[in-house]
């Protein structure tokens, strides 16, 4: 489940054509890939085994189809800390708007102890919509709200579940807490067989690029931009393996 925000401004969806042609160079793009690939251990789900080059060579397919479309469907799969990682994106035109969708997300095996949803609290808010240009079609995943004791996450996020024990628990744990106000946007769901994380409009990845006129500046040169999704990578599947292992679910085995 792959929480879309549409596009307000249908404008945006002709520049960001405009800026992915522009920054698209085969070389470096491939540079940036290969290194994604060696440094995360990341595959694409639809080449399992295959070699270091084929799949560059499809991520500069997926590329250069964005780069001329602006439309692209991306997933990608790895082990971490003992769990398997998705990450996936999904972009392009929705009837007469353009639609983002990207999450990170982990599976285990087993009943979890519990379920919940957890959103930053203007999720749906004008104000966020006119700062980001983006309106967000979000609704919780769970119908009763539960409290929160931080008083730290309690100001900045809204929870909905089935334990409020057991959200307060997970969100008890300091290295938990300190990840979460780390991010500039979150939408964090436990289901029943997996965590993720949504992060559509790359809110996150703008924000530690210095914003969107730095994503801007950096658009020539896919391996900075590179070096940041890497890091963000990690301390992603970080966050959602030490969930899981919170909550005591076992990896699932890998497909």
């Amino acid at each position: 489940a792959v929480v879309v925000f549409i596009v307000i401004v249908v404008l945006l969806q002709k520049f960001n054509g405009a800026a992915a042609a522009a920054a698209h160079n085969p070389e470096a793009t491939a540079a940036a890939n290969r290194f994604l690939f060696e440094r995360t251990g990341f595959t694409h789900a639809a080449l399992p085994g295959a070699p270091l080059e084929q799949q560059v060579a499809h991520s500069n397919q997926l590329a250069a189809q964005y780069a001329k479309t602006t439309s692209m469907d991306l997933e990608l799969v790895r082990t971490v800390e003992g769990y398997t990682q998705y990450h996936t994106q999904n972009m392009g035109m929705s009837g007469s708007a353009y639609s983002i969708a990207a999450a990170w997300y982990v599976t285990f095996q087993g009943n979890p102890p519990t379920v919940f949803h957890l959103a930053e609290k203007d999720m749906n808010s004008a104000s966020r919509r006119m700062k980001t240009g983006y309106k967000r079609d979000f609704t919780p995943l769970y119908s009763d709200e539960l409290p929160i004791n931080d008083p730290d996450l309690a100001a900045r996020f809204k929870a909905w579940g089935n334990s409020a024990e057991w959200l307060n628990h997970i969100l008890s744990v300091p290295e938990i807490k300190q990840n979460l106000l780390s991010h500039a946007e979150v939408d964090l769901a436990i289901f029943p067989d997996k965590i993720s994380f949504s992060d559509p409009t790359q809110a996150n990845l703008r924000s530690a690029m210095g914003g969107t006129s730095g994503m801007m500046a950096a658009a020539q040169n896919p391996m900075a931009i590179m070096e940041t999704q890497i890091a963000y990578h990690d301390n992603m599947g970080h966050l959602l393996t030490t969930i899981a292992r919170t909550m005591e679910v076992a990896p699932r085995p890998p497909v």
